[in-house]
Formats: C-alpha cells, sequence, structure tokens
C-alpha cells in the first residue's frame, strides 16, 4: 500500500530475491509495472465505498481503515425502550432482548429513565419510543390510553398473528407499541419495529430473503398476515407454526416467512423467501 520509490517500476517478491553480502540476486523476471498497483486502482478519486443509505458493515468499516478514512457520518437512531411487561417470576426478560435487536438492527437503544408514561412519551429527546406491553383492552393496559391522551393512535389492532394486539401512533416522536408476549413481540419487531428504525435511519435497503423450497405446505388464514417459524431439515424447509408460536417452536426455528393477507399459504415444493432469525 506504500508508495513506489522514484526511478522503480516493479516490485519483486520477497521469495524471488536471494540477499548476499555482494548484494541482491533476482531469482525471477520481472516486467515494467509488476507487483504495482497503478494510482486510483484500489478507489479513484470520488468514488464512493457506500453510499447514503446503505449500512456500515463489518467488512466496510476495516476496508475505510484500509483507505485511511478514520471517520465516517452515520444516522443511528436513539430508541427509548419502555417496559410494561414481566414473566411469571416478575422479572423483565423482553427489554434485553429488545435492547440487542435494536443495537443489531442500526439503532441505538436507551434504558428507561425515571419517568411517568407521559413523560416518556412526550419526551423529545429520542427520534422513536419503543412500549412492551400494555396494548390489550385490560384495565392494567395503559400504554395505549396514554398516548391517546398526550398523542394521536395511528391505529391499535394489525391483522398479524401473532401481534394482533400491537399498536402505532404519535406524541412527541413515534410511538410503537409491541404485544408483552414473546412471540408477538418478536414478529411486531421483525415486520415492524425494524422498518421504523431502517426509515428514521435514512436506510436505503431492505433485509434479503432467501429462497428454499418448503418440504411441508403451509395453510394461512385469508385477511390475516401470518409470521410462521421456520426450520431447515434435510427434506428442506418446515414450518414449525403459524401465528401464535411456542417458545419451544422459536428455539428451533432457523428463521421466519411473512404469509401476506391475501395469501391462503404455501403448497409443499413451492419456493419462499426466509429471512433469518437475529
Amino acid at each position: 500500500g506504500e508508495a513506489v520509490p522514484a526511478g522503480i517500476d516493479a516490485i519483486l517478491p520477497l521469495e524471488a530475491v536471494v540477499l548476499k553480502k555482494s548484494g541482491a540476486e533476482a531469482l525471477a523476471n520481472a516486467a515494467p509495472g509488476e507487483g504495482i498497483l497503478p494510482a486510483g486502482a484500489d478507489a479513484a478519486a470520488g468514488f464512493a465505498l457506500r453510499r447514503s443509505g446503505e449500512r456500515l458493515r463489518l467488512t466496510d468499516l476495516a476496508l475505510l481503515g484500509a483507505a485511511g478514512i478514520g471517520n465516517v457520518k452515520i444516522r443511528a437512531p436513539r430508541i427509548r425502550l419502555v417496559s410494561a411487561k414481566k414473566n411469571i417470576r416478575g422479572e423483565d426478560f423482553l427489554t434485553p432482548f429488545l435492547s440487542r435487536l435494536i443495537e443489531t438492527s442500526g439503532g441505538v437503544a436507551e434504558a428507561e429513565p425515571e419517568m411517568s408514561l407521559e413523560e416518556l412519551f412526550t419526551n423529545e429527546s429520542v427520534d422513536a419510543v419503543f412500549a412492551l406491553g400494555g396494548s390489550g383492552a385490560g384495565r392494567n393496559d395503559k400504554s395505549v390510553l396514554t398516548l391517546a391522551r398526550v398523542g394521536r393512535v395511528e391505529f391499535h389492532g394489525m391483522a398479524l398473528l401473532p401481534g394482533e394486539t400491537a399498536a402505532f401512533g404519535i406524541a412527541a416522536k413515534p410511538v410503537l407499541v409491541l404485544p408483552g408476549r414473546f412471540d408477538a413481540a418478536l414478529a411486531i419487531f421483525l415486520t415492524v419495529g425494524r422498518r421504523l428504525i431502517a426509515r428514521l435511519a435514512g436506510a436505503l435497503e431492505d433485509e434479503p430473503g432467501i429462497p428454499v423450497k418448503l418440504a411441508r405446505k403451509i395453510a394461512s388464514q385469508p385477511g390475516f398476515s401470518e409470521f410462521v417459524a421456520l426450520r431447515r431439515e434435510d427434506k428442506g424447509i418446515v414450518p414449525l407454526s403459524s401465528g401464535a408460536s411456542t417458545l419451544a417452536a422459536l428455539a428451533r426455528a432457523d428463521g421466519w416467512l411473512l404469509v401476506p393477507p391475501e395469501s391462503e399459504g404455501y403448497p409443499a415444493g413451492a419456493v419462499v423467501e426466509m429471512r433469518h432469525f437475529p
């Protein structure tokens, strides 16, 4: 990667040279330009290594360093996580999980400060709020009611199984209310939350799917999008669940598929697009 010294027009590899007391002896022929990259061959002046809207991968970070670029501007949306959900032992298990998902999706997760829901929803220090739980119709499901009081609920209820109680609205910033059940929260994050983060980050790329062939049919209810957990087996891709998913099914799954609402499913042998779990 260094500049070629003046008067030099070829570079021999070390194994093609023998050093002796009297000097160096070349063991191979060298043609002009051998072992040398012309100026601008790695990246010509004005060439964009990564463009606006493209995500920086680990490879890109190393590549930028190799090109001598120490600083780049990025957009990483700040997402505040608010949790109203605990498991049967009273532990909050979804917040750490969603926090890592936000980070791997290009956002920056911020822990919930000591504020009321009203203060959290109307605080302008972040780019969006993800609220876990409180999206149902019970008396203790306050997230949607609070959002309606301090802002605007765009929709409450989605034609997505699981995840049908999710809600979205605007207060100071966009607010996504995810169901408190694990499978529903996962489905809503992967289908809606990730896209919201990508939109806030200005991303132009969609998550690519992998074409796979189904070994068994998938039956779906028309009028609803269905989140289907998939597993790769020797005979092909096997659906493990459709709609509500058990923890056991999700633990065995390699990826997922979203069946559109106009579809009744896919027959065995159909080629579909599978997306990997994060």
